[in-house]
């Protein structure tokens, strides 16, 4: 699991908006545990080892399927809400198989399109963000509304009777929930963001109350390494103290962690090392003192920190399985001071740096080696009980015709 030196001297007032991580019961009971794996240097367990074939990495075959089994069927984190502050204000992102724009809506609703116009199927929108109540294509100048409504056509008489009604842009499913975006890449598929999730996933993202927060800062890194390397990488708490032994290794127990399956998702409670200081009280909310990580199926990992949040996404590439990007956001309280956004930025920097020297390093070389010939299958330990979640429900999607 991803996990970085927080700064503590972030403004206390950030703080007391967070709601509680846990209730008082659920507190204590994975306290205990934490504490138990602690003493014993124990983490939760598999009941075996996992085989995994080294082809899911490097095939293009493997990722054609994704493509149909997974990506064009799952809703995937497009944005957080505040990256669309305002009606008609509209982003772009590139998902694994279409590109997309998001527009919000004079109701305070957001639409998905494919970023594409309708006549020859030009790029329609090159900017990553702004506010447009019109697009027009560079190309030919055909116009659109922010409802994707064909607007103009330059020259409409060359194209005979042309019922604008047909030649609107393609909307893609989307839905806003917790707080983000969510869009599925594929025309016509049914949203429905809270059954993906599921009761217990749905009930812990709704009481985040993320919709109350604002992304701060966002950075892309487009890398040489299966989307699924990186995954592994950031649900994987066995490798804290040999990858960052010197930024979030002292901070955090490496090699302990309590999982919990929540439907098709997964939570991981890793606890930081100050934990130590409520040993004798119980009844100590364990916020300051853990870092949990909600795997969301099929690509992104939100991580709640005790005063703001962190979201992954992997996005594969949509035709090299040797590359993907990934896409990081701070989300957190609304800023009330100069003084607080610079401490953010400097925790975000902390964020950042400790993923691009330590992190995508080694695992770029790993996707190097993973392409090499007559490999045997890799091997994931009982303690590594997150990747196994991950790949036995990667399975299963991949599995559903």
């Amino acid at each position: 699991m991803a996990a970085h030196a927080h700064d503590s001297t972030a403004a206390s007032t950030t703080v007391a908006e967070m709601t509680p991580l846990f209730d008082a019961d659920t507190n204590a009971r994975i306290a205990a545990r934490l504490f138990e794996h602690i003493d014993n240097a124990s983490c939760d367990l598999a009941p075996g080892p996992m085989l995994v074939d080294p082809a899911i990495y490097t095939d293009p075959d493997v990722a054609c399927r994704e493509q149909e089994r997974i990506f064009d069927r799952a809703p995937v984190l497009a944005a957080h809400a505040s990256e669309l502050p305002n009606p008609d204000d509209f982003i772009t992102v590139d998902l694994p198989g279409n590109r997309v724009l998001l527009v919000r809506q004079g109701d305070g609703a957001v639409r998905a399109f494919v970023n594409s116009c309708r006549h020859r199927g030009a790029c329609l929108v090159d900017e990553q963000s702004g506010h447009r109540r019109v697009f027009s294509c560079g190309y030919h100048g055909w116009s659109y509304n922010c409802d994707g409504a064909l607007r103009s056509v330059p020259y409409a008489q060359s194209f005979g009777p042309l019922d604008r009604s047909d030649y609107g842009l393609i909307e893609l499913p989307c839905e806003q929930r917790y707080g983000f975006v969510w869009v599925i890449q594929r025309p016509g598929v049914p949203i429905d963001v809270s059954a993906w999730m599921g009761r217990e996933m749905d009930e812990v993202l709704a009481g985040y109350h993320m919709e109350h927060f604002e992304m701060v800062r966002m950075s892309s890194f487009d890398e040489h390494m299966n989307w699924k390397v990186a995954e592994d990488a950031f649900v994987d708490g066995y490798h804290l103290k040999f990858v960052h032994p010197n930024s979030a290794g002292p901070y955090f127990y490496t090699n302990i962690q309590v999982v919990q399956e929540l439907g098709r998702h997964m939570r991981a409670i890793t606890p930081r090392k100050v934990i130590d200081q409520i040993r004798f009280s119980p009844h100590a909310p364990l916020d300051p003192f853990v870092t949990v990580g909600n795997f969301l199926m099929p690509n992104t990992t939100i991580l709640r920190h005790s005063d703001h949040y962190e979201t992954l996404t992997f996005v594969p590439h949509p035709t090299d399985p040797n590359r993907c990007r990934m896409d990081i956001r701070l989300i957190v309280p609304p800023i009330t001071s100069d003084e607080e956004g610079a401490l953010w930025d400097k925790n975000y920097d902390i964020l950042v740096k400790t993923v691009i020297m330590e992190d995508l390093p080694l695992n770029t070389a790993l996707q190097e080696t993973l392409r090499g010939r007559g490999l045997k299958p890799l091997i994931l330990g009982r303690n590594e009980m997150g990747n196994q979640v991950f790949h036995r429900f990667y399975d299963d999607l991949m599995a559903t015709p």
